[in-house]
């Protein structure tokens, strides 16, 4: 899932019964994952307070 794959597509490639189980099973947020977040945010705010 860091580089792009969506959860549906990973849930029916494995066969799982829900993205829930995926989730459950996989989905870890790891530090590039939670670095581009708050890089997305920090623009957010950017811009929500026009910066």
């Amino acid at each position: 899932m860091e580089h792009g794959a969506t959860v549906k597509s990973i849930q029916e490639r494995l066969g799982h019964s829900s993205e829930k189980v995926t989730e459950d099973t996989y989905l870890r947020v790891t530090k590039k994952m939670e670095n581009k977040v708050v890089q997305e945010f920090d623009q957010f705010k950017d811009i929500f307070e026009g910066k």
